[in-house]
């Protein structure tokens, strides 16, 4: 079982008790076997939270590259500001793990980015100090975004990639920057920084767009490009909202150089897409199911009703057999959008659930539908067992023993019209499908989450749990109709049991998430922590609230 980071074995404890939150600890060590040099790390703080409070002791570990970690006494403090007389060697690009404990449990953690120091040296550097197992504020986006995505770029370095502007219930497409948060060395005004603008890019009707909403987005894991984001599809605002734009374009980002390349503005996907689950292959392509499709200026929505796998060894994006070897699905028998998906390691993808078209493809009504099917290893669609119930705007992830969490989405099955006032009630249903059991029995029903949702993200942490932020109370199509939420809550695979992460009203503009949030970024670094961002607070206004989570060891 994967485990965040902790100092391990005996921990070394000093005790600060005069210690202001201001500073964490300067410390003066000796390096190369003679002089001195001297690291301060100054610790920024969530706003709502106060990780120094009733702390018994703080323990420090040098991290290396390799993981390795070296433990030490920092030594009482001879002021409220300042340690020092601590021997350790020099540092070449190694981190400090700081834990902050009471009673013997760990409540409070930061890590630096690695640094180098070296004898006659003076070094500095802020680090994200903040409590276990709790929400934390830590500041905002450079403006309001919906659907923004987050991508985990290591060392404890985010950045937050598309989306789009939403102001009195105008979408603006006026996000453009990428926006850089770290939880290793973040300014200490808890401002993240501007590292790049997105490229500008023509749309298949000739305009010039710029920045993206409902793109795929994906770390590519292997080959030339790995390391790099996958940026595929999308268009500049929310497909139920305007189609026109949508594209198969594809671009490539490089987190190192924060610079873009287009891979060709019309030409990349096997079909222009926008807001569709997507999942990793077994052998690193990336794999896309419906959506929204491109469609002219004619007042009718589009569904695409294909899947396909983008390669990254070929830079193209193949159409995925259907049941009956054809390559288009019937997106009024077969839901394509507001569905969700997860992996099941060597044997594919599983895509379940999500909205349904009319009778004949009719854009005029949807219902949801409980429908899943399986994209094989091969890449072959196949049916798979359904789900226990009808549910769209629900989210999937595949848990630590490759069993499928499936969680919320609405469970309407009667037909419903196309317009922004045509919402159902979110749905607190959990289920987990077991890829051994026997046909038929793949699912079966775990305990209800706390709060109802649709629209909500989750992530796997490092020790098996699952956490659930956001989404809103009721659903409509496009994930962009409804009251957000602020709520928090955590599932246990081990009771298969939900409970609230801090305790949660869900009337709350703040009782959690530093602001309600539907179809928030969510990402993690399973060393530092995990990181949401932006979100809708309803169908007319975005939100640019950061938060965090930390784990302890």
């Amino acid at each position: 079982m994967s485990k965040t980071r902790s100092i391990r074995a005996l921990r070394v404890a000093v005790i600060l008790p005069l210690l202001a939150p201001a500073l964490l600890t300067s410390c003066a060590a000796k390096g190369g076997g003679s002089g001195t040099f001297s690291v301060a790390i100054s610790p920024v703080v969530p706003t709502n939270q106060t990780p120094f409070s009733g702390l018994d002791d703080i323990a420090m570990a040098v991290v290396g590259a390799d993981g390795s970690q070296t433990q030490y006494d920092l030594g009482t403090p001879a002021s409220g500001l300042t340690m020092s007389g601590t021997s350790i060697p020099a540092l070449a690009d190694d981190a400090l793990l700081f834990e902050g404990s009471s009673g013997g449990t760990i409540v409070s953690r930061g890590e630096t980015a690695p640094l180098t120091a070296s004898k006659g040296s003076a070094t500095s550097s802020t680090v994200m100090f903040g409590s276990v197992d709790a929400v934390g504020w830590i500041g905002s986006l450079a403006a309001p975004v919906a659907g923004p995505m987050i991508v985990p770029i290591g060392g404890g370095n985010f950045d937050v990639i598309g989306g789009v502007g939403l102001t009195s219930g105008v979408w603006l497409r006026d996000y453009t920057s990428v926006q850089r948060i770290s939880l290793s060395a973040p300014s200490e005004d808890l401002l993240p920084a501007t590292v790049a603008d997105a490229p500008t890019w023509t749309d298949l009707a000739g305009k010039t767009q710029q920045g993206w909403y409902g793109s795929s987005m994906v770390v590519i894991p292997l080959g030339a490009d790995a390391g790099k984001v996958f940026i595929g599809g999308g268009g500049p605002s929310p497909g139920l909202v305007d189609s026109t734009a949508v594209t198969p374009g594809v671009w490539l980002y490089d987190p190192a150089t924060a610079t873009f390349d287009a891979l060709g503005d019309v030409a990349g996907l096997a079909s222009p897409r926008s807001e569709a689950p997507t999942v990793l292959d077994p052998q690193g392509g990336i794999v896309m199911w419906g959506g929204w499709a491109q469609y002219h200026d004619n007042g009718y929505v589009s569904i695409n009703g294909t899947v396909e796998v983008w390669d990254p060894n070929t830079q193209r994006g193949s159409s995925v057999s259907s049941r009956d070897g054809g390559g288009n699905l019937d997106p009024s028998s077969v839901p394509m959008y507001d569905g969700a998906g997860a992996s099941l390691g060597a044997d594919g993808e599983l895509f379940c659930g999500g909205g349904l078209l009319g009778t004949g493809g009719s854009i005029a009504e949807w219902t949801t539908s409980p429908t899943c099917n399986q994209v094989t290893a091969g890449h072959k669609i196949t049916p798979a067992d359904d789900l226990p119930a009808p549910l769209a705007g629900l989210a999937m992830i595949t848990l630590q023993d490759g069993t499928i969490l499936a969680t919320g989405g609405s469970t309407e099955t009667s037909p419903k019209q196309f317009d922004f006032s045509s919402t159902s009630p979110a749905s607190a249903g959990a289920y987990l499908y077991d890829p051994a059991a026997n046909a038929g029995r793949h699912w079966s029903a775990v305990g209800d989450m706390k709060v109802a949702r649709a629209g909500h993200r989750m992530v796997l942490l490092p020790d098996g749990r699952v956490l659930v932020v956001g989404g809103s109370d009721t659903y409509g199509p496009d994930l962009i109709l409804g009251s957000g939420l602020s709520c928090v809550e955590v599932y246990d695979p081990a009771t298969q049991t939900f409970s609230d992460f801090t305790a949660c009203d869900a009337s709350s503009d703040t009782d959690g998430l530093a602001g309600r949030a539907v179809v928030p970024g969510i990402a993690i670094d399973p060393d530092y922590g995990v990181v949401i961002a932006g979100g809708t607070i309803d169908y007319g206004t975005a939100q640019d609230a950061i938060n965090v989570v930390m784990f302890g060891g």
